[in-house]
């Protein structure tokens, strides 16, 4: 599991911090990339699910994470998802 605290929730956003630890290196030793992948899905995620109505779902169809530099364990991240259009 990830350690994610929900920082801020307000219609259309969503920010969550996230620390990734020792349990989350990869074999090479650096934080795996999952890690970053998850944090980004289930922020952008909670901000599409802020503007819908009861029993109504949703789905990640396309995720795209480009990872420019390694993230480092016991250091907080900030994972902002804001909703710019949504669709039918």
């Amino acid at each position: 599991t990830l350690p994610m605290e929900l920082i801020e929730a307000s219609e259309g956003k969503v920010v969550y911090r996230v620390i990734p630890n020792k349990s989350h290196l990869n074999v090479q030793g650096g934080v795996h990339g999952g890690f970053c992948a998850t944090a980004l899905d289930t922020s952008t995620g909670g901000a599409a699910h802020s503007v819908l109505g009861p029993n109504t779902g949703y789905g990640t169809i396309d995720l795209n994470v480009k990872m420019i530099r390694p993230m480092q364990i016991d250091t907080a991240y900030y994972a902002h998802g804001e909703l710019i259009n949504a669709g039918r």
